[in-house]
């Protein structure tokens, strides 16, 4: 009898929590969210095996019915912009099995890219007045621990939450992110959602899905030689190789502050699946970070990245890296009209080549299907890799947004952009695409140069209309001009000359015959 009563009482709980079993969503899904307007919104999860699944929201109700492994999707209708917090409900089997408060309709964006865009608030210029007036009940931001890795693509995700916007809490955010959604949101007067993937440091590999190697050489080689590696990895060896160097940090740093020095760099401490570190590890943050929210309905990305695959021989395979990124996230997140706003790479003094990644993403911004850049060539510190101006980097993608995302054809977010040359024995007259605005230098003529017999040499300048003509200097008036080219330089910011007349830069390019 006794035994009976046990597998009774065993029987019924286990039918209990089967009956009752929690709705799994991914954590985008939860509290405080925004989801985007004039798009159908996708409402994934999963329950039950072949569960029937019901989704209300606002009154307006789709159903579907979850596989036989529990996971169903849905579509929403198309919904205007809405600041009214409503409750989105889950129904399972015809019993709630999931409530998500205070959720708006407006526009959703996904910051993408490295440190510049994982910068703070706090960090960065002017934080006290942000401070004071940072109360956007109407902006929110889903933040989550960008530094985690998985071998395979997860579907909740580790951490992640939304955030109203407030006082005290922005200092913690996305710098870029916020000045860009605070811009928005009093231009479109509709809430906005920003959702952060960004990891300072990061290789664009990782942000590549580990199934959308295969296209690209440079990817399926580079990934199959870190699997082979990693293969062979013992996390415990290296932990203990981690514990002797901090023993030995823990003796020069308390030396060093003993001396009124700068400690040295701390040990960084292995990973328990990658014998890498996030940043360089391919596919793996990928899995971590996006694909729980891939799928997640957003206007567009804004990305802000580059500096790490300047160097080595990532930056042969930029543009190709790029392109693969664009379209990966496009097909996993089931909209191929997502628009990727990117940000061209400051000023800054380094021993690589940035001219050429500046150069390489303006090509993609041409070549990759609604993909824009803005150029802030004019902005940067010269020995400080993370400028703290952010709002010019925010407001600039906001005005390109506008223009381009929300068809605002009397918005001018581009500075002259180079359209052709025409080269002559004594001179190259440079065009540009003015964007309806007129070509302004400031000061001197500056940061011209022209390849004269095969060399690159400075060149004077002159403003001839909305055309630029650059002619050698006295003492190369006779060598014989191949090329020209502008702020070709990693430190370009004290040779920023041409403008239009609402302050954008010109573009840095190379023109070779």
């Amino acid at each position: 009898m006794r035994i009976y009563r046990y597998y009774a009482f065993a029987l019924f709980f286990t039918l209990s929590a089967q009956a009752f079993a929690k709705i799994e969503m991914s954590r985008i899904f939860s509290d405080g969210m925004v989801v985007q307007r004039d798009m159908p919104v996708k409402i994934w999860g999963k329950s039950l095996p072949n569960a029937d699944i019901e989704v209300d929201f606002g009154g307006a109700r789709k159903s579907t019915k979850a596989d036989a492994e529990g996971r169903w999707s849905l579509f929403l209708d198309k919904m205007p912009a809405d600041k009214k917090p409503r409750d989105l409900l889950v129904y399972e089997n015809k019993k709630e099995g999931k409530r998500l408060r205070d959720v708006l309709v407006g526009e959703v964006w996904v910051l993408g890219g490295q440190s510049n865009m994982e910068w703070s608030v706090g960090r960065s210029s002017g934080y006290d007045g942000v401070k004071a007036r940072a109360n956007y009940p109407e902006i929110r931001y889903f933040g989550q621990n960008t530094w985690t890795m998985s071998k395979t693509p997860l579907e909740v995700g580790t951490t992640g939450f939304w955030e109203r916007v407030s006082p005290q809490n922005v200092g913690k955010m996305s710098a870029v992110g916020f000045f860009f959604a605070e811009k928005l949101f009093k231009d479109l007067d509709v809430p906005v959602g920003l959702v952060f993937t960004a990891m300072g440091g990061a290789r664009m590999l990782a942000f590549i899905p580990s199934d959308k190697v295969s296209s690209l050489e440079y990817a399926r080689n580079t990934y199959g030689d870190f699997l082979e590696r990693n293969a062979k990895y013992s996390y415990e060896s290296a932990l203990e190789a981690w514990k002797a160097k901090m023993k030995e940090w823990e003796l020069a740093a308390q030396k060093a502050r003993a001396e009124n020095k700068k400690e040295p760099r701390k040990p960084q401490a292995p990973n328990r699946i990658s014998y890498w570190p996030p940043t360089a590890t391919p596919c793996y943050p990928y899995n971590a970070i996006i694909a729980p929210i891939a799928g997640f309905s957003a206007r567009g990305v804004l990305w802000y990245q580059g500096e790490s695959d300047s160097e080595n021989g990532r930056l042969k395979y930029f543009s190709e890296q790029f392109e693969l990124l664009a379209s990966s996230w496009r097909e996993k997140f089931g909209n191929q009209e997502l628009y990727f706003l990117t940000v061209q790479l400051a000023s800054f003094e380094i021993n690589r080549d940035w001219a050429l990644v500046r150069w390489k993403q303006y090509l993609c911004s041409k070549s990759v299907p609604k993909c824009f850049m803005v150029s802030i060539v004019d902005c940067g510190e010269k020995n400080d890799i993370h400028p703290k101006d952010k709002l010019t980097v925010g407001e600039r993608l906001e005005k390109l947004a506008l223009r381009e995302a929300y068809g605002m054809k009397n918005i001018r977010p581009y500075g002259p952009v180079f359209r052709g040359v025409r080269y002559t024995p004594a001179s190259a007259e440079v065009a540009f695409d003015m964007d309806g605005r007129k070509l302004v230098g400031k000061g001197s003529a500056r940061g011209f140069e022209l390849k004269l017999d095969g060399k690159w040499k400075p060149a004077a300048a002159e403003l001839v209309g909305n055309n630029v003509r650059v002619f050698p200097l006295p003492e190369d008036s006779s060598a014989k001009i191949g090329g020209v080219r502008y702020l070709w330089k990693n430190w370009a910011l004290p040779d920023v000359w041409l403008y239009n007349d609402e302050n954008l830069p010109a573009i840095p390019f190379i023109n070779e015959k």
